[in-house]
């Protein structure tokens, strides 16, 4: 695309676009074949046809549900001519541009995310009525195998005009608001919105788009605050917790940030200035890492382990909370994240630095004792919470949950060849371990659902 066009497009719906035309062009010198256009308005329908299969979204179907899907798209023909033009075109769809493939008897896009963005595409194209009834009436908008459909769709709408990606926000947010004041929604149902509408003006952060309804920054106001030390604990925590957790589960906005808080160097103790991130290591940022096959690439796995697990322990329960930090995985596992990640784990100088500060805190937030509003520890909760939802506990430089949530690992040996450290306590930890000082350590192949990690990266000048 680059090549082709001497610049990359900076947001995502465009880049898919240059991509499919560049690929659809390609075959197009062929003799008797569909402009490029017309393959990917077939390619778009196909697209939709297996987002909306019967049993859920399908990544590949038989060559003949593929042809039935298309035939009613081959208008130009009588109906006799329609199936097997439809067959036809498949067939040499997959030797000319490549956008499909064929896998034995079924065929499949090449890349997920060509048939998630064609069918935006599709999507797009139809009246407004009928968007929103596909997407809101059934609840699909909210499915996770539609997510990436959505947010490319907010692309491929803002290049119509700006009225047609407001007037889609504007629906979303009309079902959420649909009774008058004050039989205004929960927070947690805000905070599925909040999190989807989020993500998709995030997506659209190249055009610096901010949707024109007043109700879009109402409600994200209202859920963020939940980690905001000035407004959170207005709110009962049952409530901010059920609220954290539907955000997460909708896609949490933070976790898209720039989230690195960057400590000074220590010269006393020899520690230049480094990179830190502000929360654990969550389970949506692992989850990338998983999808990558990073466990079936001996790559980043320099440090070890390599081979012994293709997932993090109760993964399955895990991803329902992707706001929370991922737990069950061992040293060897945190290190190759962080390899694979272009990051690495903090050395435990490194990590006490940003506990401790330069003042020498007692604990990550000062002086007072730790208590229910600044972490989550002696078994209160009983299990790990979404990151941040104790933003009484940060540090002043602001990193959240160094005390309580779960323990970190760090690069350190506690005894040479037998034992890694592990510092900041976690939710079943009594208030001694939440201490800057404190340090405990186990076996690094060890994966227990109060252990998780966090990543360091040098600064560059």
């Amino acid at each position: 695309v680059h090549w082709n066009e001497r610049r990359l497009p900076e947001q995502r719906a465009d880049l898919y676009e240059s991509i499919l035309i560049w690929l659809a062009r390609s075959r197009e010198q062929r003799p008797d074949r569909p402009t490029a256009e017309r393959c990917l308005m077939l390619l778009q329908q196909l697209a939709l046809a297996m987002q909306k299969a019967p049993k859920g979204r399908a990544v590949q179907v038989s060559k003949g549900w593929a042809a039935d899907a298309l035939a009613p798209h081959f208008r130009e023909v009588a109906e006799p001519e329609r199936l097997p033009r439809a067959q036809d075109f498949l067939e040499q769809e997959e030797i000319d541009s490549g956008i499909i493939v064929s896998r034995a008897s079924d065929v499949g896009f090449r890349h997920l995310t060509f048939q998630e963005y064609l069918a935006a595409k599709a999507i797009a194209g139809m009246p407004d009525a009928a968007q929103q009834n596909l997407l809101l009436a059934t609840g699909t908008i909210y499915k996770p195998e539609w997510r990436e459909v959505v947010l490319l769709l907010g692309g491929v709408l803002f290049r119509q005009g700006l009225e047609k990606v407001d007037g889609l926000i504007s629906a979303v947010l009309e079902e959420l608001y649909w009774c008058p004041a004050p039989l205004y929604p929960s927070l947690a149902e805000q905070a599925r919105y909040a999190g989807l509408l989020g993500a998709m003006v995030r997506d659209l952060q190249p055009f610096n788009y901010q949707p024109a309804d007043p109700r879009y920054q109402q409600t994200m106001d209202a859920v963020l605050g939940i980690f905001d030390a000035d407004k959170a604990y207005a709110i009962e925590f049952p409530v901010r917790l059920e609220a954290a957790e539907a955000l997460g589960q909708a896609g949490d906005p933070r976790l898209r940030q720039d989230n690195w808080i960057t400590i000074e160097a220590d010269g006393p103790a020899g520690l230049k200035p480094f990179q830190i991130g502000r929360y654990p290591v969550t389970v949506e940022e692992y989850r990338r890492f998983v999808e990558d096959e990073g466990y079936q690439n001996k790559r980043w796995w320099q440090a070890g382990g390599f081979g012994e697990d293709t997932e993090p322990r109760h993964w399955d329960e895990q991803v329902q909370y992707p706001n929370r930090p991922v737990v069950f995985v061992s040293w060897f596992e945190a290190s190759a994240y962080c390899a694979w990640a272009g990051m690495r784990l903090p050395s435990e100088a490194e990590w006490e630095r940003a506990a401790h500060g330069p003042e020498g805190r007692e604990y990550p937030w000062g002086r007072e004792k730790p208590d229910e509003k600044r972490a989550n520890f002696d078994d209160k909760v009983g299990h790990p919470t979404p990151v941040g939802l104790y933003p009484a506990g940060a540090t002043p430089e602001g990193l959240a949950d160094m005390a309580g949530n779960v323990w970190d690992w760090v690069e350190d040996w506690y005894e040479k060849d037998k034992v890694r450290v592990l510092r900041g306590g976690a939710f079943d930890s009594g208030s001694g371990s939440l201490r800057a000082a404190s340090r405990d350590r186990d076996e690094p192949v060890v994966r227990y659902d109060d252990i998780g990690f966090r990543c360091v990266r040098e600064v560059v000048p």
